[in-house]
């Protein structure tokens, strides 16, 4: 979990939920930084580049000990109150420490605030309760509209490869999103600055020392030629999910041309969101309908739309696109009403003699006095030439 500095959260967070990770917030962290440091922490400046390279760039806690008494004497700022508190929650913002916690690459509380930021625009207080649905329901409509056209994008989209003829890239660009893709293949691409400094290969678990050339530094990579395990002191795959460009360079060596299934997070992939997902209760959490049904909208509009740009260049191709909708409409609602008739066997069929389409949204009963009336309501949708649609509801009493 990422905060800010506040004490009274941090303080709250290890008395209620001790065993969770605790990180703080670059993003606020920075901003502490130059209201206590001023000019120091101004944009390009030698030291806001060093204090970075402390925060990201370091993941030995040696090095990041070293480089941080380096910072403080070269800018001669060891009496900074600010600077030492920073720096006993080193834990929970430098790099070389947090590798030991799972955070998935989260350095930054910035999500929560895009969707608090997002949320705020219905707290309006002029508003009353049912606009204020109206603006949330808006809200999550937008939210779904961009995470539909992402996953829609990324099954109808495949990344360009660096190394077309590398068989990692081809079977890893048809299983990770583009976004993670991208972000494995260039540690793919770094790989090929690595190089073997040291190796041992005389016991049943494989050592290697990994360096990169015009870096400092070197990594230890473990791999049990068995089972092609394999495990990097970076702790990349361990925080985040993706295998480094160390471990990567281990896989040439040893000639395995594919990166085996278990370091295939599913989370990263293009069927995540496939299969069934439990809740922390061990529930199974059931997919939202009316998400899958809005998913096919979206994909039907596409298609309808591109076909109608197409067809009303010429009028013969309008009326034959006019003529074959006026049939699938009518063959719609055929299956429609069937589906709803096997469903409920109460139901009632209606048949319209609307010339477009007319949808049944069904009915409700109502008890009425001396005997039982029924009301049916009934959204006919029309559409005019100009492509635009009208709902009109009527009712009808069955009595």
């Amino acid at each position: 979990m990422f905060t800010d500095q506040d004490q009274a959260m941090s303080k709250a967070l290890h008395e209620v939920m001790p065993e969770i990770f605790h990180g703080l917030c670059t993003w606020h962290l920075m901003q502490n930084g130059i209201k206590h440091l001023g000019n120091l922490m101004k944009d390009g400046s030698y030291f806001l580049s060093d204090f970075k390279k402390c925060m990201y760039g370091i993941d030995d806690e040696t090095k990041f000990e070293e480089a941080w008494s380096a910072l403080l004497e070269q800018f001669n700022v060891q009496e900074n109150t600010w600077l030492q508190a920073t720096y006993n929650l080193k834990k929970k913002w430098a790099i070389s420490y947090m590798k030991y916690a799972c955070t998935l690459g989260i350095r930054s509380t910035q999500l929560s605030e895009s969707v608090n930021s997002d949320i705020k625009s219905c707290m309006n207080p002029h508003l009353n309760i049912e606009q204020f649905f109206k603006h949330f329901e808006q809200v999550l409509e937008d939210k779904r509209y961009n995470e539909l056209r992402c996953e829609f994008e990324t099954r109808q989209k495949l990344p360009r490869l660096k190394l077309e003829s590398s068989p990692m890239l081809r079977q890893l660009s048809e299983i990770y999103t583009p976004t993670i893709f991208h972000l494995f293949q260039t540690e793919f691409d770094l790989f090929a600055a690595a190089y073997i400094k040291y190796k041992n290969e005389a016991h049943t678990l494989f050592e290697y020392v990994v360096g990169l050339i015009d870096e400092d530094g070197e990594w230890r990579v473990t791999f049990d030629p068995n089972t092609k395990m394999i495990s990097c002191s970076c702790r990349k795959f361990e925080m985040i999910g993706l295998l480094c460009c160390h471990a990567v360079k281990v896989y040439d060596v040893m000639d395995v041309k594919k990166l085996p299934e278990h370091y295939i997070l599913k989370r990263w992939t293009r069927e995540a969101r496939s299969g069934v997902v439990h809740n922390y209760m061990g529930s199974e959490v059931e997919e939202d309908p009316k998400l899958q049904s809005t998913e096919r909208y979206r994909k039907l509009c596409m298609m309808f739309i591109r076909l109608a740009t197409e067809a009303s260049v010429h009028p013969s191709t309008f009326s034959l696109v006019h003529e074959a909708v006026c049939d699938l409409s009518k063959q719609v609602m055929k299956m429609r009403l069937t589906e709803e008739s096997q469903d409920n066997n109460d139901s009632v069929e209606i048949t319209s003699t609307r010339s477009f389409m007319t949808r049944a949204k069904g009915f409700k009963k109502k008890i009425g006095s001396p005997s039982t009336r029924y009301i049916v309501c009934i959204l006919f949708s029309t559409s005019s030439t100009s492509g635009m649609s009208s709902n009109n509801w009527e009712s009808i009493e069955f009595y």
